[in-house]
């Protein structure tokens, strides 16, 4: 759509639904980094196919999962309040979406980025107003992985390991 139309694209309304954490009968699941890994392989893959941004549906629910429109259902959230005794917790996702906006600035402009051979880390990178370039690692598996980053424009080379389990930014300029 991009491409042929011109025309910017911005993925709303994510969520995490009980569906999608087969390893979970929780609604909310305090805690759950599966979860946050989710949210950063979605952030990942939305940003690399042309999407100008990632907005959550519910950034912050009750501990049931609600409200939510429509009231077909409850999900997990970011923040989740315990009204009852005047709390919030932040749960991994909360942190995940901090962890790109802290990267990802205002003007800034996703760039090309490619992988060779193919590899199970899943890579993002972005060109930022201040001239800096952030690079986003996320590597699922239960290994570490070495990763080398090629700058063609900046002609530099970067081997970074990517720890096991692990969302990492590198940024330069």
């Amino acid at each position: 759509m991009f491409k042929k139309y011109n025309k910017f694209l911005l993925y709303t309304e994510a969520c995490i639904i009980r569906r999608l954490d087969p390893n979970s009968t929780l609604t909310v699941d305090l805690g759950s980094w599966i979860r946050g890994a989710a949210y950063a392989t979605d952030i990942i893959e939305v940003i690399n196919h042309f999407s100008i941004g990632f907005i959550d549906w519910n950034m912050a629910l009750n501990t049931e999962g609600g409200p939510v429109f429509p009231t077909s259902g409850t999900v997990d959230a970011p923040v989740i309040v315990n009204a009852s005794a005047d709390e919030f917790y932040k749960n991994p996702m909360f942190y995940v979406l901090g962890h790109f906006s802290k990267f990802i600035d205002e003007g800034s402009y996703r760039v090309d980025s490619t992988s060779e051979p193919l590899s199970s880390v899943s890579h993002l990178a972005t060109t930022n107003p201040d001239g800096s370039i952030s690079t986003f690692l996320y590597n699922p598996t239960e290994s570490d992985i070495t990763v080398i980053l090629h700058d063609v424009i900046n002609k530099k080379i970067v081997n970074i390991s990517v720890k096991a389990e692990s969302l990492n930014t590198v940024v330069w300029w």
